[in-house]
């Protein structure tokens, strides 16, 4: 009887479980491939797609809309003399002492230890009184007491503001004040506690920028201190005396400015290769600069003041390509706001020192006019949105990866198999990175249609629920969108800061020709229509209403003028704690 032969058939059983691990892996391999095939299918569509309801829109996705046009050197900005750092992040044509100028100013008061502002005593109703002290005697319960006491101490500290970096700049030297001598009139001497609501609550605010606290102290029984808790300050003599040195840099740059055109050589079409100014430089100088001219408002130097800030405005030119305006970086952008919010501040301290005369007050408005931050906003949206989507439709993946990943050259290939971003980038079908660049063009749209540039309306409503659908997007990401989310910046913050100075803009071109109205007439109209045609063309609108901005004159000669806000709502005048609160105010006797 023949039996088969072990050695025949003991390969049998893994034969035949070779055969079903490699059936198996072979349709794997299928079902991965039909995978690849029909995402990068469904992915190719849903771009397709996007770029033909864009191209509706009228949207352009060509990267080579964003070039700007060559112009002569003769009339570029950055190929005048003096603006190689600007260009090259060095400081060897720029002064080098410009980082280094202001902050080697010495501190002339630290804040350690208060202020004594005021010696205060008590006086009979009928007590005889000299004719020179009749200014300093209060009597309590009269009209517009509270705000006379508050005069008083604002007068013995001296003018002052705080400075871009958040320093208090002082006229005189704080440690140097001489205190009021102030008589309060009453039937009997009152306790500290009871004196001290002589003083608002609100007290140590309206004194002075950088008071931070005010307090009263008994010495005798009829005599009390009152000082006053103050930030760290700088003389403003002392300022300009350090940063004189960089006048013949500023009048370089002065002469620069005076070319039509700024357009930096590089390449255009690839949007982490498109060739930036130096930003640090930039800011270091508006900051410089703008302080510089709160220096001269301080001692009343106006025209030296507005030859200073009206450099900072200018120098806003080297932000980005002109006259074409394009293209424009989120992060330039949002250094052109920034610089804008400091030539701001600088307008409103002299407003509320009252140092502007007719002439400079006339030349304000005009560079408040060109003021158009959501133009800049929409242009750098519209220019990111192209360049980005035109980076992940011609890279490849490993293009891809290596732009978004880590950004080290040196990372190690365990380092980037950790990397969710490179691993995704790596390894994702193409459909998905198609769905992402369709998702963040649409969602960029979405973005895009909440600013009204032809009206100059934003829509914060809209801008809300844009910023809780991405919210809620991030919770519930796929495949599909979730590049696109790390691609979208958070548009909600920026854009509230963006609508805030732009409103600023508007309202310091209103109170410029409030001031002009006041100085020709002694005191502020009843409304704003009086200010046109002689003192403006025509009221800006409030971003949010589309009407004119909110306006009344106040019973202690002053004005309240507000815009509605963030809220799209009348407030009457109340700010609130956050942009997103209350109504947007300008008072002219504040910071």
């Amino acid at each position: 009887m023949n039996t088969p032969s072990s050695s025949l058939t003991a390969p049998r059983p893994r034969r035949r479980f070779l055969i079903r691990i490699l059936f198996v892996l072979a349709c794997l391999a299928t079902a991965i491939a039909v995978l690849y095939a029909v995402e990068d299918w469904r992915g190719h569509r849903a771009w397709a797609e996007a770029k033909t309801r864009l191209q509706e829109q009228g949207r352009t996705l060509d990267p080579s809309s964003l070039v700007p046009p060559p112009v002569p050197d003769d009339q570029n900005i950055f190929k005048a003399p003096g603006m190689e750092s600007f260009v090259k992040g060095n400081s060897n044509t720029f002064s080098p002492r410009l980082g280094t100028a202001s902050s080697s100013v010495a501190r002339h008061y630290t804040g350690r230890s208060p202020i004594l502002v005021a010696e205060i005593r008590f006086l009979a109703p009928d007590a005889p009184l000299d004719s020179d002290k009749a200014g300093t005697v209060l009597t309590l319960g009269e009209p517009a007491v509270e705000s006379r006491a508050l005069h008083l101490l604002s007068e013995a500290l001296g003018p002052s503001v705080v400075g871009p970096t958040g320093n208090i700049v002082t006229a005189r030297d704080i440690e140097q004040t001489k205190p009021a001598q102030i008589l309060v009139r009453a039937a009997a001497p009152l306790s500290p506690e009871e004196l001290a609501k002589l003083f608002p609550t609100n007290a140590s605010d309206t004194i002075g920028p950088g008071a931070k606290g005010l307090s009263v102290a008994a010495t005798a029984s009829n005599s009390f201190l009152v000082t006053v808790a103050l930030s760290p300050g700088v003389l403003a003599s002392e300022y300009l005396a350090a940063t004189d040195v960089l006048e013949a840099d500023f009048d370089l740059l002065r002469q620069a400015l005076t070319r039509p055109y700024s357009r930096m050589d590089g390449d255009y079409e690839h949007l982490f290769a498109i060739p930036i100014p130096t930003f640090v430089l930039v800011r270091t100088v508006a900051q410089t600069l703008t302080q510089r001219a709160q220096c001269h408002l301080l001692l009343g130097q106006p025209e030296a003041a507005w030859r200073d800030l009206s450099l900072v405005r200018d120098l806003c030119r080297v932000l980005g390509p002109k006259p074409e305006a394009k293209p424009v970086t989120l992060v330039s952008a949002m250094i052109e706001v920034a610089v804008t919010g400091l030539y701001l501040q600088g307008v409103k301290d002299g407003l509320r020192l009252q140092a502007w005369s007719e002439p400079q007050l006339t030349a304000i408005q005009q560079q408040l006019a060109q003021i158009k931050l959501l133009p800049i906003m929409s242009a750098a949206l519209d220019s990111e949105m192209v360049a980005v989507c035109s980076i992940f439709e011609r890279s490849s993946p490993d293009e891809i990866a290596k732009i978004f990943s880590l950004g080290k050259p040196q990372a190690t290939f365990v380092d980037r198999l950790r990397d969710p971003y490179y691993m995704f980038y790596k390894l994702a079908p193409r459909g998905w990175i198609e769905q992402n660049i369709a998702s963040l063009a649409l969602r960029n749209q979405e973005v895009m249609e909440t600013l009204d540039v032809t009206n100059h309306r934003v829509m914060a409503a809209r801008i809300d629920a844009f910023a809780l659908r991405e919210g809620n997007r991030e919770k519930r990401s796929s495949p599909y969108t979730w590049m696109a989310a790390v691609a979208i910046p958070n548009f909600a913050k920026a854009m509230q800061v963006v609508a805030r100075n732009e409103t600023r803009a508007h309202q310091a071109l209103v109170a410029c020709a409030l001031e002009r109205d006041r100085l020709a007439t002694g005191r502020f109209p009843e409304s704003l229509d009086k200010l046109v045609p002689q003192y403006v063309d025509k009221l800006p609108t409030d971003l949010f209403s589309g009407k004119s901005l909110c306006y009344r004159p106040t019973t202690e000669g002053s004005y309240v003028l507000y815009s509605i806000g963030w809220n799209e709502s009348d407030d009457g005048g109340i700010p609130g704690k956050e942009n997103q609160e209350g109504d947007w105010v300008w008072r002219p006797d504040s910071e």
